[in-house]
């Protein structure tokens, strides 16, 4: 009987601290998208708040933004109705005070999302998983003297050299799901708030 090919190996990811997973183009949230309120930052669309005014206030709200900007903008989008909000998330203090600067863009970078859901992409919990396993095997096998990662790389999860090194990396054949992160109580379950390493 041969040995099985695959062997099974169980994780269990206990974040430590706040995760922050970049969202890219599609998750860029400009001010023409939101508002800030009482700590929130509310989802609600300019063009949304401006289709439903009548055709005069439409006419006098074009000729304010026209020569207004941001400023204009944002007192367009504070008399919006709440019922034109998508979502809510919590926006911590020091955000709330650069989103509100004038010599910024106002533009966050929200958690990436899928059906205006946020999630964790399977391969980020994949580069965690690798990189945590890593450490391990770098402590396990004291390899910490070695300063080139590809060489540690390779040493660390005991790699063929050269181009046959992918087919022997362990993590090759590991597939992680994208993961849901699920509302608490109707909120957000995320934070507008500035990274830090």
């Amino acid at each position: 009987m041969s040995p099985a090919q695959f062997a099974m190996r169980d994780f269990i990811l206990v974040p430590l601290t706040p995760i922050h997973v970049g969202g890219g183009v599609e998750a860029e949230l400009l001010p023409e998208s939101y508002r800030i309120r009482d700590g929130m930052l509310e989802f609600i669309s300019a063009r949304a708040v401006f289709r439903r005014l009548p055709e005069k206030q439409q006419i006098t709200w074009a000729k304010k933004l026209a020569c207004g900007g941001r400023a204009t903008l944002e007192r367009l989008l504070a008399e919006a109705p709440d019922n034109l909000v998508s979502e809510r998330i919590p926006v911590s203090s020091p955000s709330k005070q650069a989103l509100q600067e004038n010599s910024r863009k106002g533009q966050v970078d929200a958690f990436i999302r899928s059906g205006g859901q946020p999630f964790i992409p399977g391969s980020s919990l994949k580069g965690a998983l690798r990189t945590a396993w890593m450490a391990t095997m770098v402590r396990v096998n004291s390899l910490a003297n070695f300063t080139d990662y590809k060489v540690l790389n390779e040493r660390a999860f005991d790699l063929a050299s050269g181009s046959n090194a992918t087919d022997t990396d362990p993590m090759r054949d590991v597939m992680v799901q994208d993961a849901p992160v699920p509302e608490t109580s109707g909120l957000s379950p995320t934070r507008i708030d500035q990274v830090m390493t």
